[in-house]
């Protein structure tokens, strides 16, 4: 996968990836599940977790990720979502995760 399209592609309701690094360190190893596609957004639940504190809220549609620029994307074995676009001030990481 190498742009942001392939990656909205791929982001289909059920589809699977493991977070492996997160500006919020309690989701770092969680499998989350994609439960809704919006075309600027999806959300997502903690897989095989309904209950779980981060898949019952907004609405039970779960976590809500919204799409940012492509320059804020870095595409290899995994996939990288920062702050701001790359090789800008602000380009904290916000998430690392890799589509199973």
């Amino acid at each position: 996968m190498g742009s942001l399209s392939q990656l909205k592609k791929e982001l289909q309701k059920g589809k699977r990836f493991i977070v492996l690094d997160h500006q919020k360190p309690d989701l770092i190893g969680t499998v989350r599940e994609v439960s809704t596609v919006q075309g600027n957004a999806i959300y997502t639940k903690i897989a095989d977790n309904p209950e779980h504190k981060h898949s019952i809220c907004n609405g039970g549609r779960g976590l809500r990720m919204d799409y940012a620029k492509a320059s804020c994307y870095e595409f290899g074995d995994s996939i990288k979502w920062f702050a701001a676009p790359i090789g800008t001030d602000d380009n904290r990481l916000i998430m690392e995760f890799k589509l199973l």
